[in-house]
């Protein structure tokens, strides 16, 4: 389904990003318990509806990690929204970089938007180069977080749940994988404890 702010993301001219490439925006999740996940920067494509432009694309190994923990989740009543921080990719002479803090600054309302439109569960927030600039935006202060028991951080009546970026788990403790994805359900978990909360059975009729 297509994204209802797709049009009000893609007219933004807020850097000079938005001259690389179109914005990416991930299709309109299907539900209303809906959880967020963060990345960084959108990459360069060269088309925007390919499965790969997608934030955190069924295609990569990210995202196939997230997958197994949605699939888990969406047992559970919700649907999913991928998107980046900054929406546009970051290049010098045609190859992705991390986002200055102006780009980061600048494409914030944007993430704001998508956020106060959907009202999600929780916005987990994917890596260091993705928590750090949102709590400081947001006015919060980052508390490290022990194991795989996430930190939870509330604004707005909002969950944002910062965490290690999948690519690092992939990379670098990819024995961890199922504690890392057990990490990411606990968390939304304790955001919304009704939703885990076993669903009575239909009565039968005779």
């Amino acid at each position: 389904m297509a994204n209802p702010l797709h049009d009000d993301i893609v007219s933004c001219n807020e850097c000079a990003l938005r001259k690389l490439q179109e914005p990416i925006i991930d299709d309109e999740p299907k539900g209303d318990n809906i959880i967020m996940f963060v990345d960084l920067s959108a990459i360069k494509v060269r088309d925007a509806r390919s499965p790969l432009a997608r934030p955190f694309s069924l295609l990569t190994p990210t995202g196939k990690i997230l997958a197994r923990a949605e699939e888990a989740l969406s047992e559970h009543g919700f649907s999913f929204y991928h998107t980046n921080l900054v929406k546009c990719p970051p290049l010098d002479n045609g190859h992705l970089r991390n986002p200055t803090n102006y780009e980061t600054e600048a494409c914030f309302d944007n993430l704001l938007m998508e956020i106060d439109y959907y009202l999600p569960t929780a916005v987990f927030l994917m890596g260091q180069g993705v928590y750090m600039p949102v709590l400081n935006l947001l006015g919060l202060t980052f508390r490290q977080w022990s194991g795989y028991y996430f930190e939870i951080y509330t604004a707005e009546d909002i969950c944002y749940i910062p965490t290690w970026h999948p690519e690092y788990i992939n990379l670098q403790q990819k024995r961890n994988i199922n504690t890392y994805i057990d990490g990411l359900i606990n968390a939304v978990k304790r955001c919304d404890p009704a939703a885990f909360e076993p669903k009575p059975k239909a009565r039968s009729r005779w």
